[in-house]
């Protein structure tokens, strides 16, 4: 009987035990890989020299353990990537496409691309700008704005035509240029220029080499004037190359000064 006593106390003890054992490991939370990654973009481009910001917009389910994403880039030559999703594009980077990719670092093996195609600069943007002397010029891709003392004019839209200088005497400083051409669209109390007159047909304008200043010269090399880019806190002056501005005038240059 106390044989029977000690074996039944042992069963009670041995599954109140085993209950406590129980309670101290509660189950394992199931762990819900991500399903899905969608990005900000499937496909941008971006200029030689400049970056762009992807993200990820949505990752799902809702109830995933959610690790975020790697980010990478099958041609780092052409474009990287940071561990922010920021891409950026070497200067000197050949055009083409990259694939940047990013990766669910849950070990699901989820990921989503973007196709970034690089592309050459607007070999016209260093004359995106305003350009200053006693009057001033302000170039965008389809527009030219001159503003005068007693009002001002536009021209648009506008044709660009990449020409060289063959000027002896400038082309050292302003090797190169554009021909820009257009017709008067607005003006406001401008006397040199009426709207539907043509703008731009017997001269050319070269950029200097330093990229702060450009001439506007004559189609026959006779004549041209220096402006220099408008920069904060940088005066501004004119070099005048020209013998008498009667000269200019005469010649149909359209100077407006």
């Amino acid at each position: 009987m106390k044989v029977t006593r000690i074996l039944l106390i042992a069963a009670i003890a041995g599954t109140l035990l085993t209950g406590c054992k129980k309670d101290d490991k509660p189950d394992k939370p199931e762990v819900v890989k991500v399903t899905g990654i969608t990005l900000n973009k499937s496909a941008t481009t971006i200029v030689a020299g400049e970056s762009e910001q992807l993200s990820v917009t949505e990752v799902k389910p809702d109830n995933a353990t959610e690790q975020g994403v790697t980010w990478d880039s099958d041609n780092k030559d052409r474009a990287t990537v940071d561990e922010t999703g920021k891409v950026s594009v070497p200067a000197v980077a050949t055009v083409g496409t990259v694939n940047i990719t990013a990766t669910a670092k849950d070990g699901s093996g989820v990921t989503a691309t973007c196709v970034v195609t690089v592309t050459e600069p607007d070999p016209r943007l260093p004359y995106y700008a305003t350009w200053v002397a006693d009057w001033s010029l302000t170039f965008s891709a389809n527009e030219v704005r001159v503003d005068l003392e007693e009002g001002w004019y536009k021209v648009s839209p506008i044709t660009w035509t990449a020409v060289t200088n063959t000027n002896s005497e400038t082309k050292d400083d302003f090797p190169s240029g554009y021909k820009i051409t257009g017709l008067v669209s607005e003006e406001e109390e401008s006397s040199w220029w009426g709207v539907g007159d043509p703008f731009g047909d017997d001269w050319a304008y070269f950029l200097h080499k330093d990229g702060n200043s450009i001439i506007e010269q004559g189609d026959d090399n006779s004549w041209w004037d220096e402006l220099k880019k408008d920069i904060p806190e940088t005066k501004s002056t004119v070099k005048r190359l020209i013998d008498g501005m009667e000269q200019a005038k005469m010649r149909g240059s359209g100077k407006r000064h």
